[in-house]
């Protein structure tokens, strides 16, 4: 009884943990994001093409739609909507971003 009751707690901690971890991988996409469009504002003015198969911007990239994370978050609720907000505005700077450059 003593174990089930631990594993419930623990399993409670777990799914408080994976909760907080939605605002972080919003922030991580923005920084992504920004970095990426730094990238691409370099390649610009270089004249060249970005090549999204390499480094720096496949990491980027990446770590922007980094899917594994996201789905591995519990089911969002209500309070996780400025957070998913953000991620969505990170999303669609980097899509516009290489629509435009890309």
């Amino acid at each position: 009884m003593l174990l089930l009751r631990s594993l419930l707690i623990l399993f409670a901690l777990v799914s408080a943990a994976l909760a907080e971890d939605g605002p972080s991988i919003a922030a991580e996409a923005k920084e992504a994001a920004n970095r990426l469009q730094e990238y691409l504002d370099l390649v610009a003015k270089a004249g060249g093409r970005p090549d999204f198969s390499q480094p720096p911007a496949s990491e980027l990239f990446s770590r922007v739609f980094d899917l594994k994370k996201l789905a591995a978050l519990p089911t969002p609720t209500p309070r996780d909507i400025p957070w998913l907000m953000n991620w969505s505005a990170a999303a669609s700077q980097s899509f516009k971003s290489i629509s435009i450059l890309g």
